[in-house]
């Protein structure tokens, strides 16, 4: 998590849940019960929130295995697409450092 932020912080943006909504949910733009909502086209993760710290945006992401990491960009980034594509970047460059665990990378 970044200085001065965290989780619980960050979630705030996606506190309110639907009632009655499932562990998981398949409309990607509704929060799952955990607050949480999928990012399109990496499997596995989600947004566990995003927060404003003064001029920065931080956006904290979920792994289903568990692992959490979150990264900062200027407040201009902020169309949900770039914020996407680089969410998509994160959990690529993470995927593939577990992938290389065991073999030697």
């Amino acid at each position: 998590m970044l200085p001065g932020t965290s989780l619980a912080k960050a979630t705030g943006r996606f506190g309110n849940t639907r009632a009655g909504n499932s562990d998981r949910v398949s409309d990607p733009h509704i929060p799952d019960k955990d607050g949480t909502i999928e990012i399109p086209d990496a499997p596995g993760w989600r947004y566990a929130g995003i927060a404003q710290n003064g001029d920065q945006r931080s956006v904290a992401l979920l792994h289903e295995s568990g692992f959490q990491t979150s990264f900062q960009v200027p407040d201009f980034v902020s169309q949900g697409q770039e914020i996407g594509e680089i969410a998509r970047i994160v959990a690529a460059a993470w995927t593939r450092q577990e992938a290389l665990k065991g073999v030697g990378g």
